[in-house]
């Protein structure tokens, strides 16, 4: 059933592909590497515009170079607890740290994924944990991916096909596939069998089903004869992870800037195939032959001859046919379709995002462009993408034991994450302007009218300031520091005040002294 309804999507795929990308196959029922799908493309326009903005999205939202994620508390208040603030710096320096380790794939395999996410609309991605190396990352083509939605449109269901050799059935199921075995008695190691993973909704977890694990996970061996299950197993997560980068309602798979670029480049490649044949006839003209006017083969060739008849002018017989081919029309029209691609790949961001350094402004720019054209999707990359995928690995490393004891503070609290992307940050700092501009209006009214400032909570506007700078929260004090702080405070204050008094009246009285021995 899968496989029937994916039928359509596989069309405007394997059209993308063949005309905009040229990668992947999706004609076939297996990838196939290595081959290339570039016999109807004459513009590489649509290849250029993807290659940049999968950079340009891998920047945004998974920047290796920047802190792209940060964990906090559901509950702001327990960040100002020292103990709490200190274990969630820990927790978050360790994710980083098995996230980003070389081991664990995780650069290439995002890229491989945004290559699918953004091509075609899908994209694919298992989080998983070795038992030696820990947890680690791995990119699945999305001509092995079949999906299912639950009622509220979260995929809940991925099933993978796949092939293997009858000796890496046997290496990874050790005796449990008859087929695998037969084909080994036969010295036949190297015969394919298909493989599907089914990963779905335990609905007997509650009841004890599978380890209790609320997805299932079975692997079948499909080959001549029954199928063969192979290995049940079970998930505490959802481990495939599949992004859409937008959808329809209704819909299972995502639609892509690739979707929405292809009709632009069919014509872009229609038209320079035309630009060139006309360029060719320009350069390399077709000729002319006057009837009975040669007398030899013709020779085209560099260097070559031809034995002519001249005729009273002295006028040969071969002559060149002018093109007459306006090139300009034609190069308009093609850029004007180069254009119509690039912006399907949103090129008015990329403009910004080129610049190496940023100014603030730009920076604020750059998100206001972002939110106008990308807000929607990229909302829709971190709520299937990175929440999941930061969620499992936070998981996997608690369940395994490899991270920080929590305080008694956290326990039954909810840690999230928050994202750091270069987005997130311009939208922070759009926020800390209004923010200061908002307390500069009240300080302006508060030069008239001081009452004014009991409408605002300073020490709080102080903290939303320092949080949306992204800076560390132990460089903030606690609220009872500062009330320590403003306490100790007071007191020199007082206690200066009372000095000073002391010293007023100890000089009033020696002066009085002075006056009445004068008297």
């Amino acid at each position: 059933q899968m496989e029937s309804e994916r039928k359509t999507w596989e069309s405007t795929w394997q059209e993308i592909s063949e005309n905009l990308l040229g990668r992947r196959d999706f004609q076939t029922q297996y990838p196939v590497g290595g081959r290339q799908r570039l016999e109807n493309i004459y513009d590489g326009t649509g290849m250029q515009a993807h290659d940049e903005f999968v950079a340009m999205v891998s920047s945004l939202l998974t920047n290796p170079a920047t802190e792209w994620f940060l964990l906090a508390t559901a509950v702001p208040q327990l960040m100002e607890i020292p103990s709490v603030a200190a274990w969630v710096q820990d927790a978050q320096d360790h994710l980083r740290f098995v996230i980003n380790r070389p081991g664990s794939g995780f650069q290439p395999q995002m890229h491989e994924m945004y290559n699918d996410l953004i091509g075609w609309g899908t994209g694919g991605i298992a989080v998983l944990e070795d038992p030696v190396e820990g947890l680690y990352f791995h990119a699945h083509n999305l001509q092995e991916l079949f999906l299912d939605e639950d009622s509220r449109g979260r995929v809940n269901a991925v099933f993978r096909k796949t092939r293997m050799t009858a000796r890496q059935v046997e290496e990874k199921y050790p005796g449990k596939s008859g087929a695998a075995a037969r084909h080994m008695k036969s010295k036949n190691e190297n015969q394919k069998i298909v493989i599907v993973q089914a990963i779905f909704p335990n609905n007997e977890a509650h009841l004890g089903g599978i380890g209790n694990f609320p997805f299932a996970s079975a692997h079948i061996a499909i080959d001549e004869g029954a199928p063969e299950k192979l290995m049940e197993s079970g998930f505490y997560e959802m481990p495939i992870l599949t992004p859409r980068w937008s959808k329809d309602t209704g819909e299972f798979y995502g639609r892509s800037p690739g979707v929405n670029a292809l009709p632009d480049g069919k014509m872009a490649n229609q038209m320079n195939k035309s630009v060139l044949k006309a360029g060719q006839k320009a350069i390399d003209p077709a000729i002319l032959i006057g009837d009975r006017g040669v007398l030899s083969t013709v020779r085209t060739h560099a260097g070559g001859y031809t034995s002519v008849r001249f005729d009273g002018n002295r006028r040969g017989p071969i002559e060149a046919l002018e093109s007459r081919a306006q090139f300009q029309i034609g190069l308009e029209l093609l850029e004007s379709r180069q254009r119509a691609i690039e912006q399907k790949y949103h090129a008015n961001i990329l403009e910004i995002f080129r610049k190496s350094n940023m100014t603030a402004t730009e920076i604020i720019e750059l998100a206001e462009r972002v939110d106008r054209s990308l807000s929607p999707v990229l909302g829709r990359q971190q709520e299937e993408l990175l929440n999941p995928l930061v969620n499992r690995a936070f998981s996997i490393e608690m369940r395994a034991g490899r991270m920080p004891p929590p305080p008694p503070e956290l326990v039954g609290q909810t840690v999230i994450v928050e994202y750091q992307s270069p987005v997130a940050r311009a939208q922070k700092a759009s926020e800390k302007r209004a923010l200061r501009e908002g307390v500069a209006g009240a300080l302006e009214v508060a030069s008239a009218a001081p009452e004014v400032l009991d409408n605002y909570d300073l020490d709080a506007i102080a903290r939303l300031d320092w949080r949306l700078g992204g800076l560390p929260v132990e460089g903030m004090r606690s609220p009872e520091a500062v009330a320590a702080l403003r306490e100790q405070r007071a007191q020199q204050v007082a206690a200066q005040q009372q000095l000073e008094a002391g010293l007023a009246i100890a000089d009033a009285e020696s002066k009085f002294n002075r006056g009445g021995r004068a008297a």
